[in-house]
């Protein structure tokens, strides 16, 4: 063991005996870089760099004329880089101390620290240091490991900023902020509870023919086929019922609000008359339009659907064989009708009133002018075959028309008013039966398309990249048959009606109002 010991001790000191031979060579290395220094710039004090340079340590003011630019900046960055830093990680077990005797061979003379009976501690970290240095040539922290602020030179005025490339990944934040259009492919959209009816279940025949958001409240209307009409204070927790309206020996197919909000408009396919609820007064009346015989004016099993105006002056009923009944919407009185050839399959208004679009049986879409009361422009429906549904946009750009094969067709409205053969912006083929649903947000962003012939055949339409949003609807969203759809205002939420009776409410979170 003493011999051991001896060899070790002999080992370290030749080591040793080499630093110092080492160290005295570059000594002398550099009196000789001095003593060159001296005899060509004379010295350190009458180099160029030294003129007007202020030691760190000098109580000067930063604000003097006599202070250069470049002075301060080297003041600035000596300060910063003389402050102290704590380490960005701290190991306990470096300061533990590891005897030797107790490792085995091969890992000791991986450490090369023979002579000594254990390691560890600070003294083997400073080791560890003077190792790299050695091996990097180098006596300063590394550029990658400093946190000191890069700076780059500004063209302009020569003052330094930090640089852009620091300040973008020093974050894990969010790149982007929150745009206000709406972005394609994947819908943030959360379902809410279903809203529930006073009778407490789903009955099985009573499906929802319709759903319409107040235009101004936070209320939801909900008509079923069993006689009556619901309403939901819409809050997104609780969607609480305010009122339920029934209507004896009368079958719901259709219910709008008005176009102030007043009062709700309900219509049916087996009666000439329809009826309305005055919701400040709590009472319903019936209403037979006079001044004219309407017999089956209202909606037949084939036919459209009555639809009050945006603007509140009148309602139109769609009879048979083309018929349209234009009635007054203060007084309920037969103002003048409209005929066409073709059976009228659907119907939109424009967003001020002043232009019906209609749809026929054959795939023809006729422009009506209200108050000239008739149709100024005329175009087939691109590829249409039998037509079912046609959707006006809410800001009046986009025309959509949806056919028996189940293709929706978009077009643009100006082109559209202004020749017989518009041209098609879109053909969009995700479903695969017939397409009776079509809604636009009140954003004109989304489309809502859908078939009440299959299950789950609802699909949301980017209207700007007219592409179909992946995630919609849900995997884990059981739709059933869609019987009709809508969205509030300000595009907050979207409910869906199905033939279970079911009238599913959904959060389009993008949207931050009702």
């Amino acid at each position: 063991m003493q011999i051991c010991c001896s060899s070790m001790s002999a080992s370290v000191k030749m080591i040793e005996g080499n630093q110092r031979k080492k160290k005295n060579r570059i000594n002398h290395h550099e009196k000789l870089l001095e003593t060159l220094e001296k005899a060509v710039l004379g010295g350190k004090l009458g180099s160029v760099n030294a003129l007007g340079a202020i030691s760190a340590n000098d109580d000067v003011d930063e604000d003097s004329p006599l202070v250069s630019t470049t002075a301060k900046r080297e003041r600035a960055v000596v300060m910063e880089e003389s402050e102290e830093r704590n380490s960005a990680w701290v190991d306990e077990d470096d300061l533990d101390k590891v005897n030797l005797l107790d490792q085995p061979a091969r890992l000791v003379n991986k450490m090369h620290i023979r002579g000594e009976t254990e390691f560890g501690g600070e003294a083997y970290s400073e080791r560890l240091k003077r190792t790299f240095e050695n091996v990097t040539h180098t006596k300063t922290c590394p550029a990658w490991a400093s946190n000191v602020k890069r700076k780059r030179r500004s063209s302009d005025n020569e003052e330094s900023s930090e640089d852009e490339a620091d300040v973008f990944v020093r974050s894990t934040g969010k790149c982007l902020g929150k745009t206000d259009a709406l972005l394609s492919k994947k819908l943030s959209c959360k379902r809410l509870r279903d809203l529930i009816f006073e009778e407490g279940k789903h009955k099985k025949n009573s499906f929802v023919h319709s759903v319409e958001f107040h235009r101004e409240s936070q209320v939801l209307l909900v008509s079923k086929r069993r006689s009556e009409i619901n309403l939901y204070q819409i809050d997104g927790k609780e969607n609480n019922s305010l009122h339920r309206a029934t209507f004896e020996h009368y079958t719901v197919d259709k219910a709008h609000f008005s176009a102030d909000g007043g009062w709700i408009i309900v219509g049916s396919a087996l009666y000439d008359h329809f009826y309305y609820f005055d919701m400040h007064a709590g009472k319903i009346v019936k209403v037979r339009p006079i001044n004219g015989n309407i017999k089956g004016v209202t909606k037949s099993k084939e036919n459209g659907e009555f639809l009050p105006s945006p603007d509140g002056k009148v309602i139109v009923l769609f009879g048979r064989w083309g018929q349209m009944y234009v009635v007054s919407a203060k007084t309920f009185e037969l103002m003048w009708t409209l005929k066409l050839n073709e059976s009228v399959k659907s119907a939109a208004f424009s967003s001020d009133g002043s232009h019906l679009y209609t749809y026929s049986k054959d795939g023809n879409v006729y422009i009506w002018d209200v108050a000239m009361q008739n149709y100024f422009q005329k175009f087939p429906d691109s590829g249409c075959v039998s037509g079912l549904s046609i959707a006006i946009s809410q800001n009046s750009n986009y025309l959509a028309c949806g056919s028996s094969v189940g293709v929706v067709n978009l077009y643009s409205v100006e082109s559209a008013l202004q020749t017989a053969q518009p041209k098609l912006l879109k053909g969009i083929s995700n479903l695969t039966t017939a397409a009776d649903l079509l809604r636009f947000n009140g954003s004109s962003e989304i489309l809502a398309l859908g078939s009440s012939k299959k299950p789950n055949a609802l699909k949301l339409l980017h209207v700007q990249s007219r592409t179909v949003f992946d995630n919609f609807p849900m995997s884990t969203c059981k739709l059933g048959n869609v019987k009709c759809v809508d969205f509030s205002p300000n595009g907050g939420y979207m409910c869906v009606g199905n033939n279970s009776g079911r009238a599913m409410l959904f959060r389009m979170l993008h949207y931050e109002s009702y």
